[in-house]
Order: structure tokens, then sequence, then C-alpha cells
């Protein structure tokens, strides 16, 4: 479940357009997960307009037999990544260095998933890791996740901190549309300070080059309290994805307002392996 990227931050910890068989839960910010089963970047049912097919003696051609819902299987998904920067929030959690990501994610019926995500970055020892679990609803063809993540430090433990989300994700025509609000409540491990981040998130397949879907992301998000590095800060994104078969190959523009060394734009490089 990562993703290059556009979800605030170009770090991406699996594809961005997801398969249907591959169910993924995409996190584009180890703290914020938003779990997905539309197939835009692989599809173009979008563009056009299925017929009906009739038979050669002109009887209606039967429907194939109803495959099971992906949602009454239990699935699990294995996710690699390696980025030239792992980005969070619109800064560098790896001091603009490389980072190698992986994940695992399992997938249960009625759309509950749990899994875990790990990362190399510059602080805490060098290894974060996040340890999650969500609920996704269908509400009116809005697809609704609550969650829960614990990021944890396994090298410095007294820095371990937990956090809450909510996101709303919905395809607008070609459009995928995701909304999100992760809330990290006051704790110790965060000087007993809480945080606020909003991010809205969008994304659509632009067409193939050399017969790889392309899929175009944006985002925009705002942050207050702990980890806003000031009173409060914005960040924003641009991403082009490719993808070719099971890799996605990523580039993503991240840029904030922070005015200073901790805010200078990047352009990061990712590709995602998932299996």
């Amino acid at each position: 479940m990562w993703a290059a990227l556009p979800n605030g931050t170009a770090t991406a910890i699996a594809p961005d357009g997801v398969r249907h068989d591959a169910r993924l839960c995409e996190s584009a910010y180890i703290d914020v997960f938003d779990c997905s089963e539309r197939d835009m970047a692989a599809s173009g049912d979008w563009l056009t307009l299925q017929p009906i097919v009739a038979a050669a003696n002109d009887a209606i051609a039967k429907p194939d037999p109803v495959a099971p819902h992906p949602d009454d299987a239990t699935r699990i998904t294995y996710t690699l990544s390696l980025l030239s920067d792992y980005r969070r929030g619109g800064t560098s959690r790896t001091d603009g260095k490389p980072a190698l990501q992986g994940s695992v994610d399992v997938r249960f019926p009625g759309r509950w998933n749990f899994g875990a995500r790990g990362s190399n970055i510059a602080s805490h020892n060098n290894i974060e890791v996040a340890l999650y679990g969500a609920k996704t609803f269908d509400v009116g063809g809005t697809d609704l996740t609550f969650g829960a993540t614990a990021i944890t430090y396994p090298r410095d433990p007294g820095a371990d901190y937990g956090l809450v989300q909510v996101s709303a994700s919905r395809p607008i025509g070609p459009i995928d549309a995701t909304v999100s609000v992760i809330f990290w409540p006051k704790q110790a491990h965060l000087d007993d300070e809480d945080a606020l981040y909003m991010v809205a998130r969008a994304r659509t397949p632009i067409g193939t080059l050399l017969d790889v879907p392309i899929t175009l992301g944006a985002s925009i998000g705002r942050m207050r309290g702990h980890f806003a590095d000031a009173r409060s800060r914005s960040d924003w994104s641009v991403s082009l994805t490719g993808r070719f078969d099971t890799v996605d190959i990523g580039i993503t523009y991240v840029d904030n307002d922070l005015g200073d060394s901790r805010g200078r734009p990047a352009a990061v490089f990712s590709i995602t392996r998932s299996f």
C-alpha cells in the first residue's frame, strides 16, 4: 500500500493506480493510508461505452458467470519501493537521501485491512515502522475509510506515537478524488502536543506512452501542530506514474511553504514493485 505519489508527499509505498486483483492500499506518506479498489491507470473503461454484443444467430450473448467479489477473499500484498528521497508532508525524512521501503498488507472480507510498512529515515536511529488497521464503507458510491496507525522506532522506542485517520474517496468522471483528515492526539512522545493534517488528492489516467499506462496525480495539504515545523504548513505535489505490469515508475515534484532548507522543492523518483 504505498504509491508514487500524489498524497502530499512523493513517497509512496504502493502503486498509484491500484489494480482490482492486487487490492493495494496506498500510502503516499507513511502516516497516511488510503485504500482503493479502483484501477484507473490500467483500465480505459471510462473512455468508452461497452456495446451489447449479439450472437451470430441474432440472440443477445449471455453474460459470463459472476466472479466472486474481491471483498469476499482474504488477500496478502507485498510491496517494495526504492525512492530518491522520502518526503512526508512536503519535507524530507531522509535529509534528501534515498530510502528503501517495504510493506505487507492483509485484506479480509468486509473491507478490513491490516498491515505494516517500514522505511529507513535520517533520525531515530534510522528505522521507522508503521502498523495500521482500517475499515472501509461504501456510502452512496463514496469509499469512507476509518483507521488508526502506530508509528514505531525499534531503535528509539521513546519516540513512538499514534494517529487516527478518516478519508473519503470518490470517482468524478475519469478523476479519482480523495480527501483525508489525519489527527495526532496529545501524547507524551509528541511533547503533549497534537497535530492535524488535511490533504486533498486527485489522480487520473492520461493515456499511454509506448503502451505504458500513465497516471497524472496532484495533491495539496495543510498541517498545523506538532509536525508542522512552524505554526502551520502547506505542501503540494504533482506526479506522473507509469505502470509496467507489477512495477510502477514515478516522478513527483514536491514543495511546501516553509521558506527555508526544510522547504526546498524536489523531484522525487520512485520504483515500486508489488507482488
